[in-house]
């Protein structure tokens, strides 16, 4: 009788599948996409694979490393590298308000075969994209100049570092009153092979809110920078 329970027991058990935030955000997309955001929620509707996806997107999502291809012996030769971005896209998600940025702000641009990347430690590297990748203590929206047709934003590279899985840049910028900025900016890398490369530089803000008249309304803020990038030198 034990073993019959036990039976039925085992024949009950019902596998369940969800909908995976890494395959739906590493997973190469060679067609053009149309993208809605809602509620913390992306849908990406694939033309010509009539295939649609919903998954959620929040602040616990991080690059799954398991990804990544090792070439070149195992190491990620950078320097004199050029890279054409084919891919790159800005998200921005805030459920609190926060800083200039309104409560439950959801923000989603993409933007294909726009903008170069050049590594360098000598002199004159650069990234010029669509997108305003920054290391910074608040989150920031990405500026308004980048839907401008042909506009691209472009960020001086004085030098560069590989840590730990990261591509870490220093970017310095010179004024119009003749001022330095400078500033890093830290790209989580996703994946790469001898041709290609997708990184992203990715702020998270969590605050938990505090009731009362010395309390504060709390933050709840993700914004992803991600560059695709084929190598052309």
């Amino acid at each position: 009788m034990n073993q019959i329970i036990r039976n039925l027991l085992l024949a009950s058990i019902v596998i369940l599948s969800s909908c995976s935030k890494e395959d739906d955000l590493l997973t190469p997309v060679s067609n053009p996409t149309t993208t809605t955001q809602t509620n913390d929620t992306i849908t990406n509707t694939v033309t010509g694979d009539d295939t649609t996806v919903v998954c959620p997107w929040n602040a616990e999502y991080s690059p799954d490393e398991s990804l990544i291809t090792a070439t070149n012996n195992g190491i990620l030769v950078l320097e004199g590298s050029k890279y054409a971005i084919t891919y790159s896209s800005f998200y921005l998600r805030n459920k609190y308000p926060c800083c200039a940025i309104p409560v439950d702000t959801t923000v989603f641009d993409e933007w294909y075969n726009e903008g170069e990347v050049y590594f360098s430690n000598q002199s004159g590297g650069y990234i010029h994209s669509k997108t305003y990748p920054i290391d910074f203590e608040e989150p920031l929206w990405n500026p308004y100049a980048s839907n401008w047709p042909g506009a691209l934003l472009t960020a001086p590279m004085v030098s560069y570092t590989l840590e730990d899985n990261k591509i870490v840049t220093n970017i310095s910028h010179v004024t119009a009153n003749g001022n330095i900025w400078a500033y890093p900016a830290t790209f989580d890398i996703v994946s790469y092979t001898d041709n290609t490369l997708i990184i992203e530089n990715r702020g998270v803000w969590f605050v938990e809110p505090v009731e009362g008249p010395l309390g504060n309304p709390g933050m709840d803020c993700v914004r992803t920078v991600r560059l695709e990038l084929e190598k052309i030198n």
